[in-house]
């Protein structure tokens, strides 16, 4: 009996010291855990900040995005696009991931700061005074007002196109179309986006001419009777009224006028899963969308019918 009892007095130390041993080498492996995670989570963002750096030149030369590890379009967009407002951050996660699904498509999806829009200084709009323009109410460019757009901007640039050719020795039928980039804009004052050609740093130079007139032509033909001449939606329209004009057709003749490039048009809204927001939470700036819409946006295919629709129109 006494020697059974010392049998089990032995094991049982021998456990406890087993024990003691583990939880050491437990710590020890927490301890090294941690530091790995802290190391990441700092080279996570110092690869932030050198991919917020180069992303001038990147776009300067036209190259396609970065790969990302996964393949996540979210997990892209939000290392290095936390700073969007939140539909035009979907909206971007949305072409960035099928611009690296499908790269035949020969277009690269990028962000900046709001930098000069084809027509000046981004809006188009006329100066505005202390009463509006000349001839214009002062309620019209209240409501004018609230259709300025909030920086930073994404960009959808297309490579050039080739000239396509009739035959061996024949003329081509049609000349080759020159790389253009188009501008997708936050509007909070109408929860809104809106998307036009870019003309960077306002030159007017012949080739960004023609480029944005490449951008215009594609838009027209990729999207007919989508040409933004409307508000898109009743909310949009009421927001629009609210200077205190009853014509809401001449606030938003106020707020976008001919010679404003870009255009709150439907299929933009779309990318942005505006019409599957609520309400509510339509001028938020929370990437956030009802359970099950993310998965409806991608089996809908709209980012890729999008830019399929744009390269096609080219």
């Amino acid at each position: 009996m006494v020697a059974r009892l010392e049998h089990e007095r032995a094991g049982r130390a021998a456990a406890v010291a087993g024990l003691a041993s583990a939880r050491t080498a437990n710590e020890a492996l927490e301890r090294t855990v941690a530091a790995k995670r802290r190391f990441l989570n700092d080279l996570q963002a110092d690869l932030a900040a050198v991919a917020g750096a180069v992303e001038p030149l990147r776009a300067r030369l036209r190259l396609a995005p970065p790969a990302v590890s996964g393949g996540s379009a979210l997990a892209h967009a939000d290392a290095a696009a936390a700073i969007l407002p939140g539909p035009l951050h979907l909206a971007y996660a949305l072409l960035a991931g099928c611009a690296q699904a499908y790269p035949e498509l020969g277009v690269s999806v990028g962000f900046a700061a709001a930098a000069a829009v084809e027509g000046g200084g981004g809006r188009g709009r006329r100066p505005s005074t202390a009463g509006g323009a000349a001839g214009e109410p002062p309620a019209v460019a209240a409501s004018s007002a609230i259709a300025d757009p909030a920086p930073p901007l994404v960009t959808l640039t297309f490579s050039g196109g080739e000239a396509a050719e009739e035959g061996e020795g024949e003329p081509p039928t049609s000349p080759p179309h020159p790389p253009f980039t188009l501008a997708l804009r936050w509007l909070p004052g109408l929860r809104l986006l809106s998307a036009g050609p870019l003309r960077p740093g306002g030159g007017g130079g012949g080739d960004v001419g023609a480029a944005a007139t490449a951008a215009a032509a594609a838009l027209r033909a990729a999207f007919p009777g989508d040409d933004g001449a409307s508000p898109p939606s009743e909310a949009a329209s009421q927001l629009l009224a609210a200077g205190g004009t009853a014509d809401a057709a001449a606030a938003f003749a106020a707020a976008f006028p001919s010679t404003r490039p870009d255009r709150p048009s439907r299929w933009v809204q779309l990318l942005g899963g505006l019409d599957l927001r609520p309400p509510a939470e339509a001028g938020g700036e929370a990437a956030t969308l009802p359970p099950g819409a993310l998965g409806l946006m991608r089996s809908q295919q709209r980012a890729y019918s999008v830019l399929a629709a744009l390269r096609e129109s080219c």
